[in-house]
């Protein structure tokens, strides 16, 4: 059985139900367009994705981010079946950070006019 013919847990089915009547059929659009166009800058392996991160501006600078990617990491390394850790950003100030943390850019790609850099940070 392919991933596509896979049923979803009946809470799972109702959780993206709700999420469809919520962004309504643009945002499923727009979303498939970026999971499309970010898939080709990912590896073609198992992997551990960051989907989405974010720190308040009042905690910003205390290190919360690099230790939360660090600890992905960490648990990417310690799964036999993982070959790193991939994440995307959409702000150019995030480039240099990501960089700085050991991941590699992929990738930059321009969705609809949102700008997007594509990150991969192997298992050692």
């Amino acid at each position: 059985m392919n991933k596509d013919e896979r049923t979803w847990p009946e809470p799972l089915q109702q959780t993206y139900a709700a999420w469809v009547n919520t962004v309504g059929e643009e945002g499923v659009r727009k979303d498939k367009l970026y999971i499309e166009t970010s898939d080709q800058h990912r590896s073609s392996g198992h992997h551990f994705f960051v989907d989405c991160i974010g720190v308040l501006d009042t905690h910003r600078g205390n290190g919360y981010a690099k230790a939360l990617l660090q600890y992905c990491f960490y648990l990417s390394n310690a799964n036999p079946v993982s070959d790193g850790v991939a994440l995307d950003t959409e702000a150019a100030k995030n480039v240099a950070f990501y960089q700085r943390l050991g991941y590699e850019l992929k990738g930059e790609s321009d969705i609809e006019g949102m700008q997007c850099w594509h990150f991969f940070k192997p298992n050692n």
